[in-house]
């Protein structure tokens, strides 16, 4: 794996110095998924089908870098060294190894849409704490099939896309077209070509900051790539956007339209051949929201789970053991709790607090304090200290607009020293690379964290998710793929000085190809 050294991983341009969170990409893929609904029900055995997945594909990934450049050192990510042709070999074999991976996981009756459940799970959605509450299912065709409400004839729309989303732009563009926009301008790779994410997000947003378009919809593998290519633009210290939206849920592409976001940030694995997803997402972006279905139960998000399929992905977000092997207290670990300040906060009279608040009081230490609070605004922490926030829907004042593999230092949760719960690996990052003697503090959204939203047993996520904050310790960010810092330095540079550092100077070449590539659709 090639990284860069500790110097490069804050970079200070005019945009702002970013701080950049040691966070995998496995740590963020699914930290906003839909909630449990169908799918596949794994079994624990089925975990070993994953990992075996994701080796086979680290194989193949070897094997195939090997045969290009035997000096050159990869690990997932594609070093920027090899010439554009070796590139694309790298590109095409990977894909081809990923295949067979797939292959491997379907031949183990593990679907693309993985959904775990019960004691026992390890993986899917059932281990992930949407950002979201729950809230009502749609009909879908209905959605789909009713005319849109809104002359969108003289809307101009850009659609990008990388290498990663072969494809995705073009289909975006015809579905752009069925509901009325008036003109499409793709910047995507055509076929057997390669273009980064930072460089054809980049190139979509500039359309879009001198007023050749008026939305901007960009792609790349699991869409977290451009949607960190978006938040540089929309939080620079001039930002040149508003602030992006992350389509991984419907109702969260909702509610970015509604705080007005005109770039919508998509993953081309998540959403698949899945059609009908993509043309929900567009119309929600575009278009009036979806009617609630009447006595429908509460989803999060309508009936793709978008899990994003590539074996080390899941692999990736795939626990140890079953969860409820994981959730029990040592009497070493009962004393590393008590050895700290510790106060629970929570929000009477919210559904699901009185027994959430109940099972804690059972499992934890009686040095944990329990004090009633109004949900709404971050109460102070001592240093050394660490609070847990229990409300329905989650403290009012803790951001939850979606970030990709950076924050910007001044990123409000950072300055606040608050994390709201997603994934019991993000809850572990936010702990080790919170550095300093402040107090953290975990938000824990009730309503997300049922045994119902879950599919689990004794409030099993809950205790998991403040077992791993209180007992994480706090360490050293460490390095991140070398792909995600060139894409950062690169997008920066372009912000403050319109021309990338001198060795990027072929990400700048790579730009100028993308402008000249762009087309009607």
């Amino acid at each position: 794996m090639i990284c860069y050294p500790r110097s490069v991983q804050r970079v200070r341009t005019g945009t702002g110095q970013i701080a950049r969170r040691r966070r995998s990409q496995t740590e963020h893929v699914h930290s906003r998924q839909p909630g449990k609904t169908g799918g596949v029900n794994l079994q624990h055995e089925q975990a070993d089908a994953l990992r075996q997945a994701a080796k086979e594909l680290q194989r193949g990934q070897q094997t195939t870098t090997a045969t290009i450049e035997p000096t050159v050192t990869v690990g997932g990510g594609l070093p920027t060294s090899m010439p554009l042709a070796a590139q694309l070999a790298f590109d095409q074999a990977a894909t081809a190894s990923e295949g067979a991976a797939l292959a491997a996981l379907k031949a183990a009756g593990v679907g693309s849409t993985v959904v775990d459940a019960g004691a026992k799970r390890t993986t899917g959605i059932g281990i992930t704490v949407p950002l979201m509450a729950p809230l009502p299912s749609i009909d879908l065709a209905g959605y789909l099939d009713a005319p849109v409400h809104r002359d969108l004839s003289q809307l101009r729309i850009a659609v990008s896309a990388d290498h990663g989303g072969y494809g995705k732009a073009e289909a975006t563009a015809a579905a752009l077209k069925a509901l009325g926009v008036g003109e499409v301008i793709i910047i995507a790779p055509k076929a057997g070509e390669r273009m980064n994410y930072g460089v054809s997000t980049h190139a979509a947003l500039e359309l879009k900051e001198q007023g050749k378009v008026d939305c901007v919809v960009c792609f790349c593998g699991n869409g977290l790539g451009a949607l960190d290519v978006a938040n540089l633009h929309a939080f620079a210290d001039q930002p040149r956007i508003a602030p992006p939206v992350y389509g991984d849920n419907l109702w969260a592409v909702v509610e970015g339209k509604r705080r007005g976001a005109d770039v919508l940030a998509l993953g081309a694995r998540l959403l698949g051949d899945d059609e009908r997803t993509l043309r929900a997402y567009l119309k929600a972006f575009l278009d009036a929201p979806p009617e609630p279905k009447a006595g429908a139960a509460p989803l999060h998000g309508i009936t793709s789970k978008l899990i994003d399929p590539k074996p080390e992905r899941i692999a990736g977000r795939t626990l140890d053991r079953p969860i409820n092997e994981l959730v029990g207290l040592t009497r070493e670990e009962r004393a590393r709790i008590e050895a700290h300040p510790v106060t629970v906060y929570f929000r009477p009279g919210d559904d699901a607090v009185a027994a959430q608040l109940k099972a804690l009081k059972q499992w934890l230490p009686t040095s944990v304090r329990y004090q009633a609070w109004d949900g709404d605004k971050l109460p102070p922490v001592k240093d050394g200290a660490r609070a847990l926030l229990l409300s329905a829907h989650g403290c009012g004042e803790v951001s939850t607009h979606p970030w990709g593999f950076f924050t910007p230092e001044h990123e409000a949760n950072t300055e606040h020293r608050v994390h709201r719960a997603e994934h019991v690996k993000s809850v572990k990052a936010f702990v080790r690379d919170t550095t300093g003697a402040g107090g953290l503090t975990l938000d824990l959204p009730s309503a997300a964290l049922t045994d119902a939203a879950c599919g689990g047993a004794a409030h099993d996520l809950l205790k998991l998710l403040v077992k791993s904050f209180l007992l994480g310790d706090q360490g050293e960010a460490g390095a991140h793929k070398a792909l995600y810092g060139e894409a950062l330095q690169f997008g920066t540079a372009m912000l403050e000085h319109g021309a990338p550092p001198p060795e990027l100077a072929s990400w700048g070449a790579a730009l100028e190809a993308a402008r000249r590539s762009a087309r009607s659709g």
